[in-house]
């Protein structure tokens, strides 16, 4: 079908051409106006001339904003923008979707509640059996920027004590109100100066060796943390603009139980782009480190792992260009890819290669049911990973879903097979909710069990775990709650107005602090591994004899 106006070729839907937007019949041709003239008066013949002139006038701008849109739209759908939206597009589905359990619950709304304002959110883990358990209270008034978090941990029955950790603007105060008189701070936003030169500085290298000031940052203030995303800005800029993106016909895939035709799409990404994109990664991990600095020893371990990829195993590297196929479906989402890719690496005779090949074909969300399979082989052995999902929901009813991973490992004439599934459910109706993860092969498999309840979205939310039951048989229970600060009854500034700077204390009261921290640690060793009561000096005597 043509337009009668513009002559160009249309698809006939809505009563207008899609060009020109003149109204068109049945058979393409421009409709006449069945509307009488307001004024039926021949207008003077210099009126006349106005008139014409203001409309071609007019048509010239339209015909210009016409052409620049058309322009922008093509722009704007060309193959590289598709092929990002719509793998942008089947992850959010995947994600945050109708079909997911944080579409259903409203779990990204609450998120959203967390960041503005006053919330409490209490979570809770016991193991009976062992007398173990662990219960945390964060409580945060956003308005006032403070932040209050409590940790009670339960050790064969015994209750150790109660940490507590207050945040007010820039400085974080800590405390063990049963076990030391006061609580203390430090100062997030010079972190590093601080520490640097101080009493406490001093002391942990003459006790345990270890500098910290190379792990602390400098600036821990909320303000300075850079995201992901902003801090390797310029590698991801670089890895896009090094995309090339080609419509390459279409294939005909079964997308929720129905054939469509989609359109597919060759897609080449620089291999260069992507190591850039890995060390300016490793950068980011790198100077998050300091977040975790009183993590401990573990923590130099872990800088140092970052460290040593970055100097000595990703400059060794040589990624080769990715090359793959995508296909999207008619809404624009990623239904299916494939491809290979291979990196060289100096010391290895072989480089390592990677095939894949994953298809996304839910149907109201892409990621529902995923068939994928990945192969990973150099130097003559070979790692196999398959993936299939199905999952089924059911508006107002039921979520299902079932997962099923299966890794083959082939090293010369020896094949080793490691299969795994997962099943949740999830009952809409009365909030219950299981789930199972196993190893299908020996049947060793973690279990679990609850309800989902006071579901208000984006205000309210409790999760109980009812049982879980460990491959080794254990059992624990627990509980998570979101709900309103005010409901708790529970001011974040009850303590935050006294402290003494950590940094600012000296040796004699750093040891002091050390002393009563080591014997309420001993206290409580003693406690725990003797039923409650102290050790006998008897037993102590022959001990030291």
């Amino acid at each position: 079908m043509f337009c009668g106006n513009c002559g160009k070729e249309i698809s006939g839907k809505n009563g207008v051409c899609e060009f020109c937007g003149a109204a068109f019949a049945g058979n393409g041709n421009t409709q006449e106006s069945s509307k009488e003239p307001l004024s039926q008066s021949p207008l003077p013949s210099k009126v006349r001339g106005k008139k014409k002139i203001l409309a071609v006038a007019a048509a010239v701008v339209c015909v210009a904003v016409g052409a620049l849109a058309f322009a922008a739209f093509r722009l704007a759908g060309s193959p590289k923008q598709k092929v990002l939206i719509g793998a942008a597009k089947t992850v959010k589905a995947g994600i945050m979707g109708d079909t997911t359990l944080v579409g259903v619950l409203g779990l990204d709304q609450m998120i959203e509640e967390i960041q503005k304002g006053n919330t409490a959110q209490i979570f809770e883990m016991n193991y009976p059996e062992g007398g173990t358990g662990i219960r945390v209270q964060a409580f945060l008034d956003q308005k006032k920027g403070v932040s209050r978090t409590e940790i009670s941990p339960t050790i064969r029955n015994m209750d150790l004590t109660e940490f507590i950790l207050y945040k007010k603007e820039n400085l974080l105060h800590f405390g063990l109100p049963d076990v030391l008189d006061d609580v203390y701070y430090v100062d997030l936003s010079n972190l590093q100066g601080e520490y640097s030169g101080s009493a406490l500085d001093r002391l942990i290298q003459e006790e345990t060796g270890m500098r910290l000031e190379h792990v602390l940052p400098g600036d821990m203030t909320a303000k300075e943390t850079h995201s992901y995303l902003k801090s390797c800005q310029e590698e991801l800029g670089a890895l896009y603009d090094s995309m090339e993106v080609e419509k390459d016909g279409t294939e005909t895939i079964r997308i929720g139980g129905k054939s469509q035709k989609c359109g597919k799409y060759h897609v080449i990404i620089s291999g260069s782009s992507v190591k850039d994109l890995l060390s300016a990664s490793l950068d980011y991990l790198e100077e998050q480190q300091g977040m975790y600095v009183f993590m401990g020893e573990s923590l130099i371990d872990e800088y140092d792992t970052i460290y040593w990829l970055k100097k000595e195993v990703l400059p060794r590297l040589k990624f080769r260009d990715l090359d793959m196929t995508v296909c999207l479906d008619k809404k624009g989402r990623l239904v299916s890819l494939k491809g290979e890719w291979s990196v060289t690496a100096g010391g290895l005779p072989e480089p390592i290669k990677l095939e894949y090949e994953g298809t996304f074909t839910g149907g109201a969300s892409p990621l529902d049911k995923i068939r994928g399979v990945l192969l990973i082989s150099s130097d003559g052995q070979e790692y196999e990973f398959t993936f299939e999902r199905d999952k089924q929901f059911q508006k107002k009813s039921s979520l299902k879903d079932h997962m099923d991973l299966t890794i083959v490992e082939l090293y010369g004439n020896s094949t080793f097979t490691y299969p795994f599934s997962y099943e949740f459910s999830y009952n809409l109706t009365n909030g219950k909710w299981d789930a199972a993860l196993v190893k299908t092969d020996t049947g060793t498999q973690l279990l679990g069990e609850g309800k989902i309840s006071d579901v208000e979205k984006g205000k309210e939310l409790s999760i109980t775990l009812d049982q879980m039951i460990d491959p080794w048989n254990n059992y624990y229970e627990g509980s998570y709650k979101l709900t309103a600060l005010e409901k708790e009854g529970v001011s974040p500034l009850d303590g935050i107005e006294k402290g003494i700077s950590l940094f600012d204390m000296s040796r004699s009261e750093l040891v002091g602090v050390g002393e009563d921290l080591s014997e309420w640690m001993d206290r409580m060793s003693g406690d725990s591994y003797y039923g409650g009561s102290s050790v006998p000096e008897e037993t102590t005597a022959d001990e030291d004899d």
